[in-house]
């Protein structure tokens, strides 16, 4: 009888222990606002201790024609205070009226807005800049130029993105100026600080042929140099004998401020072909290259991680760690891509299934890393990757009216966002991969869009490759953020209720897939506790007929998650919460 005691004070303890560890979610949000129903962007781009700042773009009327009419993007910024009440909106038409907006961007706690403009009689394109009152939304002064690049015609391609360095101190902006004729790629790199001061540069003749040379990173070194990480296409028949550009290799390379090439990695071993990279910045200044490889050259299949260690001063890769991963590592695989049941658009979706059947193998290579959370306690980086694929079907119909003797055209596009499984991959700082855990889910989100003719219809921007993408506010209620909180790493997604068991493979059988509609969902919190692997799931809110919760949207704070929820209405105002998830 005493041993039996002891077992159950004993038990009690530890059930006490783990509750007392277990994460709990408060959810809190502000009352409904409405956005225009000419939203087509949006995204929550900062939270400090005065509020919460929301940025939405809306489509407008540019100029008139006898056929038609230009459009252009508006944007304006809304600041909720602590109770995310409406403290104000700023509307940036006058202050941008002669420049392109491009981004609104948070660094140091201050926000700043960067526009360009080019110049058609001098054939100059011009990049600004300015940081913004937080308190009101007004500029600080005027928009300052940060750079200017001169084109040889106006055929000539332009890309450019302006971000913070890894350490978030200063900015980074970085241009691609490529001739129409593939004659040229030129690449400049610009790091500035947080007064917009120009502090390191260096200009980048790439040699490689642009149609089969596509950018994905650029990193500032620790010694004042540029570690620049790309993808080599090769172009490859196709049966209509139109000749495709088809992903072959990573390329990375280090240069120093003179544009010159400094050193070579090659991160593909024997046997193994990469197909998926990121640069990792750790806060000591060493590089890791983390991704995925295929055992085979067509790359179909992901079959294993690989993480790399970059010594940046002596330009070599002083260790590699890979770790394989197969259907042996997971039970329960089911043959065939699982159905939705209650789904309104399952008959829409029956057509497409061969091609999942084909597309969506286990282990598929379309994997992309969403985040990289670093973890104190642990002194471990974990990555958190997705299965992602995006489809774009297009078709055109023509209609003749009788009454003015014309044809008119409606051209319908229907973007196709698959939001799929998880795979959450923990190492050390040195690059020793630990552990792989992988969280099932799918959720399948569509964008339809429409305009006739002769008329004026919305474009949509489908680019989500490379790091010039432009993939805008979509999807809106799929994919993920995660946050870091008492040594567990937690994950924040909608699902069906139905799910609500599903907390790893050895459960897949039970998922069930979310095909467009998210207003019978709910938010749910995946908690992967660092120590012991330990996986829980909990549900921190219901999505309604009204609001859904946007997590790809979330910015996080220390133990509070801000996000928007929404339902887009594509003829109406659509209802907006502002909120926060406190983690406890």
């Amino acid at each position: 009888m005493p041993n039996l005691i002891k077992k159950i004070v004993l038990l009690c303890f530890v059930f006490a222990g783990s509750q007392l560890f277990a994460q709990n979610y408060t959810a809190t949000w502000g009352d409904d606002t409405k956005m225009r129903k000419s939203t087509v962007d949006m995204d929550l781009i900062h939270a400090d201790n005065s509020g919460v700042y929301f940025l939405e773009g809306e489509m407008r009327v540019k100029s008139y024609f006898v056929i038609g009419a230009t459009l252009k993007t508006a944007y304006k910024l809304v600041k909720f205070d602590k109770n995310f009440t409406k403290l104000y909106e700023k509307d940036y038409g006058k202050d941008l009226k002669d420049v392109s907006f491009n981004s609104m961007q948070p660094l140091k706690n201050t926000l700043y807005v960067f526009a360009s403009h080019y110049d058609k009689r001098e054939n100059y394109f011009h990049l600004y800049g300015s940081a913004i009152d937080g308190s009101t939304g007004e500029l600080t002064g005027q928009l300052k130029e940060l750079g200017s690049w001169y084109l040889e015609s106006d055929r000539d391609d332009v890309d450019f993105i302006v971000k913070p360095t890894p350490d978030s101190t200063r900015w980074m902006v970085i241009t691609s100026v490529k001739a129409h004729d593939n004659a040229t790629n030129l690449l400049d790199v610009t790091v500035f600080d947080d007064k917009l001061n120009k502090k390191l540069g260096c200009n980048i003749k790439i040699k490689d042929d642009p149609a089969t040379y596509s950018l994905e990173d650029i990193v500032p070194t620790v010694d004042g140099k540029f570690l620049i990480l790309a993808k080599k296409f090769e172009m490859v028949p196709t049966k209509r004998k139109k000749q495709i550009p088809v992903f072959k290799k990573y390329l990375l390379a280090k240069y120093n401020t003179k544009g010159v090439k400094e050193a070579d990695f090659d991160f593909d071993t024997q046997g193994t072909f990469t197909i998926g990279g990121k640069i990792i910045s750790l806060p000591n200044g060493q590089i890791l290259l983390a991704g995925f490889y295929s055992n085979a050259s067509d790359k179909k299949l992901l079959n294993g991680i690989y993480i790399n260690k970059i010594d940046v001063a002596s330009g070599k890769m002083v260790q590699s760690s890979m770790k394989e991963i197969s259907k042996d590592m997971i039970s329960n695989i089911p043959d065939e891509p699982l159905e939705d049941d209650d789904d309104d658009d399952k008959a829409k979706n029956k057509k497409s299934k061969k091609d999942d059947d084909e597309d969506d193998p286990v282990f598929n290579n379309s994997y992309k890393i969403r985040s990289v959370d670093y973890s104190p306690a642990t002194n471990d980086i974990w990555i958190t990757a997705e299965s992602y694929q995006f489809k774009h079907t297009y078709y055109t119909t023509f209609d003749y009216d009788p009454v003015t003797h014309m044809s008119r055209s409606r051209s319908v596009s229907t973007y196709t966002f698959t939001n799929s499984d998880l795979m959450v991959i923990s190492t050390s700082t040195d690059g020793q991969i630990h552990n792989v855990f992988n969280i099932p889910k799918k959720q399948v989100e569509q964008i339809r869009t429409s305009s006739s003719g002769p008329g004026m219809g919305i474009s949509f921007s489908y680019d989500y490759g490379g790091m010039f993408a432009s993939g805008g506010s979509y999807p809106y209620y799929s994919s993920v953020v995660t946050a870091m909180n008492n040594n567990k790493l937690i994950v924040f997604f909608n699902d069906k209720t139905d799910n609500a068991n599903v907390k790893d493979y050895t459960s897949i059988k039970q998922v069930k897939a979310i095909n467009n509609s998210f207003k019978n969902t709910a938010l749910y919190a995946v908690s992967l506790d660092l120590a012991n692997g330990a996986i829980t799931r909990k549900q921190v809110i219901t999505n309604d007929d009204k609001v859904i919760c946007m997590p790809r949207f979330a910015f996080v704070a220390g133990n509070n998650v801000y996000l928007p929820a929404s339902h887009i209405k594509a003829l109406a105002r659509t209802d907006m919460r502002m909120g926060k998830i406190a983690i406890q």
